[in-house]
């Protein structure tokens, strides 16, 4: 699908490394990883630039138009998007992650193939099933807190009542204390 949509023909392999070279990665296999700051140190536009008619020839008339009309003014991102699209053809992806480099976060990329791409981004249905864990975990502690607390009001309750029974036993012994009182001044 990719193809047909950006290609009038498949780009040949050759093309791709020369690409990949400029990034700084050997082969496609190479698991280096790479950001803007080692595009810029090894001049990655360059590599655009001077590949500008070989890469024109093999994009689609409105898409050569989207990149190599003001080559000279292609962007780090654009490098990537480009690369990204070749990459594609030959079932291979970029994987980005953010990473702070002396102090500032940086997104950095790898070429990876598609079959490896499932390992890095969980399935929708594993993300859900996760979801559902964390709920059911929220539920239990949710429920535990319940629990603990009905039995701290229970035990408070009991110790209410024993402390009641407690006082209405002191009345009841001083009413009986008076009452012997009462009847031995008699």
């Amino acid at each position: 699908m990719v193809l047909n949509q950006l290609f009038i023909s498949k780009p040949p392999i050759k093309l791709l490394k020369k690409i990949i070279k400029g990034f700084g990665i050997n082969n496609l296999n190479d698991t280096k990883e790479f950001c803007y700051l080692d595009m810029i140190k090894l001049n990655t536009l360059n590599t655009f630039h001077n590949l500008e008619n070989e890469l024109r020839k093999y994009y689609i008339p409105c898409k050569q138009k989207i990149y190599f009309e003001n080559i000279k003014n292609l962007t780090n991102k654009e490098a990537i998007v480009i690369l990204r699209q070749l990459l594609k053809i030959y079932n291979y992806d970029l994987y980005s992650r953010e990473k702070f480099i002396k102090g500032i976060k940086y997104s950095v990329y790898k070429i990876i193939n598609k079959k490896e791409k499932e390992t890095y981004k969980p399935k929708k249905n594993e993300i859900e099933t996760e979801k559902e864990k964390e709920n059911e975990i929220e539920n239990e502690i949710e429920n535990k807190i319940e629990n603990e607390i009905e039995n701290e009001i229970e035990i408070y309750i009991k110790k209410d009542i024993e402390i009641n029974n407690d006082i209405d036993n002191d009345i009841e012994k001083e009413n009986e204390n008076e009452k012997e009182i009462i009847i031995i001044f008699d």
